[in-house]
C-alpha cells in the first residue's frame, strides 16, 4: 500500500515533467502517481471534487487525508529522501507563504501553457476538438 497518492494533470507538460522527475527518485515506490486526465480516472471513486482536482494538484496520505496545492508538494517531498529538507523548509511560515503565492500564480497561468496531445482524455479541449464542434 502506498504511503501517498498524488493526483496530477498528465496533459500539463510542466506538471508531467516534475512528476516524471519525482518518479525517478529514491522513495518514489512509496507514492502512487495518478494521472487525473486518464480516461480511467474517476474522481468520485476517490471522493475528490471533479472540478477542484483539475485546478490544483491533490494528494492523499495513507490515512486518506487530502492535501491540496503546496501541501500536496510537501507530502511528496516528505516521502522522497533527497527532498525531505525541502519539505521541512516549506513548512516554515515565511517560506510556506512564498510557496503558496508562487503556486497561486502558477495555477492562474497553467491553463494557458501548452498541453500534450489529449485525444484519449475527456478533460482536454484542443484546437482539433474545437473545430469538430
Amino acid at each position: 500500500m502506498p504511503e501517498a497518492t498524488i493526483y496530477y494533470d498528465g496533459l500539463c507538460r510542466v506538471c508531467s515533467f516534475e512528476i516524471d522527475h519525482y518518479k525517478t527518485m529514491r522513495g518514489a515506490d512509496l507514492i502512487k502517481f495518478v494521472d487525473i486526465t486518464s480516461a480511467n480516472f474517476n474522481p468520485a471513486n476517490e471522493n475528490l471534487d471533479p472540478f477542484k482536482i483539475h485546478e490544483e494538484i491533490h494528494a492523499k496520505d495513507s490515512a486518506g487525508r487530502v492535501y491540496i496545492g503546496v501541501e500536496a508538494f510537501i507530502l511528496i517531498w516528505s516521502k522522497l529522501p533527497a527532498m525531505r529538507w525541502l519539505s521541512r523548509l516549506a513548512k516554515r511560515p515565511s517560506v510556506n507563504s512564498l510557496l503558496r503565492l508562487g503556486y497561486r500564480g502558477f495555477v492562474k497561468v497553467r491553463p494557458f501553457l501548452p498541453r500534450k496531445s489529449c485525444e484519449d482524455s475527456p478533460y482536454c479541449v484542443t484546437d482539433k476538438a474545437a473545430e469538430k464542434k
